[in-house]
């Protein structure tokens, strides 16, 4: 007890005894109990107890010990299950909302964090997966983390509506969709993945360095990029999503239409228009 007084005098916190308890040896006599009690000011409790919500106990683990937090984690889930229902799900069980569809929408704006933040994860992330390759082809291998591979699970959806808008031209010149005709990488012959490449880095006074790039570039790419160089040094480049008119992420949007996000952005401009 000299223990807890210190800390008790020093820290300025007063220890709780009736809500706290002490534990001993199984087998413990009634007499030792009765002066554990009478020393501390607590009670006495045999395993197994229940701390921070967990259980604690001696020996064998038995199921009946987490029946407690079974209860409470069932409970919580219910809870959840009430706010995914619209209104009249919750009156007649009709449109349930789509968990996966959910996760889909925060898995898309983590890669779109990803594409287009400036953050430490974001760096942590790029430095840890894509040491080798641009982050629009490098592949999940065995033994990453499933973060990683929810994010190469859905990154082929999102990518399709993401367009950057060159500025300073720190953005790939084979892998990011700046043409808004699609990343160049794929005008290139089947399975050839070019050495990755930044527009600032091979160009100058508004012409391009093909010389500087290390694989001969087919005409349908200079035709294509020919019309695209405006640079514009010291001013950021920046992430457009396509699927939106305000050029901003937003996976309330994703939820909504799924796939459909060509949809989604006809219905926005139509509404657009009515405004009108």
């Amino acid at each position: 007890m000299d223990t807890l007084n210190k800390y008790e005098k020093i820290s300025g916190q007063n220890i709780n005894k009736g809500k706290s308890c002490y534990m001993l040896k199984v087998g413990a006599s009634l007499s030792a109990i009765t002066r554990a009690n009478l020393i501390t000011g607590m009670h006495f409790k045999e395993f197994p107890i229940e701390y921070l919500g967990c259980p604690l106990f001696v020996g064998r683990l038995k199921i009946s010990y987490y029946s407690d937090l079974i209860n409470k984690v069932t409970s919580r889930a219910k809870g959840w299950q009430t706010k995914l229902l619209s209104t009249g799900g919750k009156e007649g069980g009709a449109n349930f909302r789509n968990l996966q569809d959910i996760n889909d929408a925060f898995t898309a704006k983590m890669w779109w964090n990803l594409r287009s933040g400036d953050s430490l994860w974001r760096e942590f992330m790029l430095a840890k997966y894509c040491k080798r390759a641009h982050v629009v082809i490098s592949q999940e291998r065995p033994g990453q983390s499933n973060s990683w591979k929810a994010l190469c699970g859905i990154k082929k959806k999102v990518e399709q509506s993401i367009v950057r808008l060159p500025m300073e031209g720190k953005i790939s010149f084979w892998y990011d969709n700046w043409t808004k005709e699609g990343p160049l990488y794929k005008l290139m012959p089947e399975g050839l993945k070019p050495k990755n490449v930044l527009l600032k880095d091979i160009s100058e006074v508004g012409n391009w360095l093909y010389d500087r790039v290390e694989e001969e570039i087919p005409s349908a790419v200079k035709n294509v990029v020919e019309q695209h160089l405006v640079l514009t040094p010291g001013v950021p480049d920046k992430a457009i999503w396509t699927a939106n008119l305000t050029g901003n992420f937003s996976e309330v949007l994703l939820r909504r239409y799924g796939e459909d996000l060509q949809g989604c952005l006809v219905l926005q401009l139509k509404a657009c228009n009515l405004a009108k």
